[in-house]
């Protein structure tokens, strides 16, 4: 998988794994418990805990585009306090 064992024991305490790919999860639910994993989803309907992707897509992409609008906010001020002191 694209997350590996030694990968979730360098991660913080108690780490949260959310192996979301189908149908193969970036690490399985067992190998991240052995590892340390505190709470561990999937995408999978056999493994308990599974995630409903519909739901989580949309507010992912929700998410981003709030990220987005505040960091193109964040960037029009700057420009605009940089072309100020420019202008004055």
């Amino acid at each position: 998988g694209a997350v590996s064992q030694d990968m979730v024991r360098s991660m913080a305490k108690d780490p949260v794994i959310f192996a979301c790919a189908n149908p193969t999860p970036e690490i399985f639910p067992d190998e991240a418990k052995s590892a340390g994993a505190k709470i561990i989803s999937t995408g999978r309907s056999d493994y308990p805990n599974q995630i409903n992707l519909a739901r989580t897509t949309l507010f992912l992409r929700h998410s981003i585009r709030e990220s987005d609008r505040q960091s193109l906010r964040l960037l029009q001020k700057r420009r605009g306090s940089q072309e100020s002191r420019e202008y004055n």
